[in-house]
């Protein structure tokens, strides 16, 4: 099938409007992710996020209506974001026993926190309220197959991951294995080397799995 020529120029145009609109999207929720990020809900403004983007401030109301509704969308942006990396991963070890696979897939969420920072900061800063953090858990942090806690619990009976309470060593991981790039500036300062060096993320790595996965 072939458009008439008639045609043509206004399914392109409709093409590139929807291209646009998508980049535009996909412009805001990125600064927005950094902004709630390093300033929380109540210290980020819907200008200051179209400042950082270099879009019209009137662009956000028009794609997401208000604060709350780019907070919640920006959101779900990071974890879908953090779930298609895993997946993508996880597709390329059909096949792997179950201990190397999993062994894998810990070091797939640290390369993430190392590629995504902002996720780990604006998890803390979503700790600052009841309300938000409440929606988060019940839209989205509610364990899947490709949750960390999920992955513990596997783990632990693969006889690999260090015996306790999954839920307890899930924050334990967490911490562990995101800390040094959610405050990447100070560990910077303080020791001299880039925590986003990719040979400090291997060591880091490398030193978060010996500490709870054994051998």
């Amino acid at each position: 099938w072939k458009p008439e020529m008639s045609e043509a120029p206004q399914v392109l145009d409709s093409r590139k409007q929807q291209d646009r609109a998508l980049r535009t999207r996909d412009l805001i929720l990125q600064a927005s992710l950094k902004e709630f990020a390093d300033n929380g809900f109540e210290g980020t403004s819907i200008r200051r996020i179209a400042a950082v983007a270099d879009v019209n401030h009137c662009s956000i109301q028009h794609h997401f209506g208000n604060k709350r509704n780019l907070w919640e969308a920006t959101a779900r942006y990071v974890f879908a974001e953090q779930e298609a990396w895993l997946e993508k991963r996880a597709e390329g070890l059909t096949g792997v026993n179950e201990a190397e696979y999993l062994r894998l897939m810990f070091r797939e969420f640290m390369l993430f926190s190392a590629n995504c920072p902002s996720l780990n900061r604006f998890m803390l800063q979503a700790n600052q309220s009841d309300e938000r953090m409440s929606w988060l858990i019940e839209n989205l942090l509610k364990p899947s197959k490709l949750s960390y806690l999920t992955i513990i619990e596997r783990a632990q009976k693969a006889g690999i991951f260090v015996p306790g309470d999954p839920s307890h060593l899930h924050y334990l991981f967490v911490a562990a294995a995101t800390s040094i790039f959610a405050f990447g500036t100070e560990f910077k300062q303080v020791t001299g080397n880039d925590p986003f060096d990719r040979t400090v993320i291997d060591q880091h790595i490398d030193l978060v799995l010996s500490v709870f996965l054994r051998p």
